[in-house]
């Protein structure tokens, strides 16, 4: 079910269910895209052991950095970091719109499309 969210809180709320639902296992795969400024895509998808968090789009000079002090790698086009069990599906969901925020620079009304499967 795709969902549209246009303001921080709303991307917050969306993120926070999405996380939730594939902690607990009643999700195999959270898909987030925007297209302006920059065109980015964030997914969570189930591993074996849980599930690993992708970025992938255009990423501005520089950005990368951030990207690593994150403990995300280098994977493929992306980057790619594995999510621990003991890690808080609102501390993900906070570093999926840090990212948005910081990485990409998408400003707080840019719509943002949620679909988890």
């Amino acid at each position: 079910m795709a969902e549209a969210c246009d303001s921080v809180i709303d991307r917050l709320g969306a993120f926070n269910a999405a996380t939730e639902k594939m902690a607990k296992g009643k999700a195999s795969r959270v898909e987030c895209s925007a297209t302006a400024p920059t065109a980015c895509r964030l997914r969570l998808v189930k591993t074996e052991e849980h599930y690993a968090f992708e970025v992938d789009g255009d990423v501005p000079p520089g950005r990368d950095a951030a990207l690593l002090e994150l403990h995300f790698a280098p994977a493929g086009a992306g980057y790619r970091r594995d999510i621990r069990r003991a890690e808080r599906s609102w501390n993900v969901a906070n570093e999926m719109e840090d990212i948005l925020a910081d990485v990409f620079g998408l400003p707080p009304d840019t719509s943002v499309t949620v679909v988890v499967e």
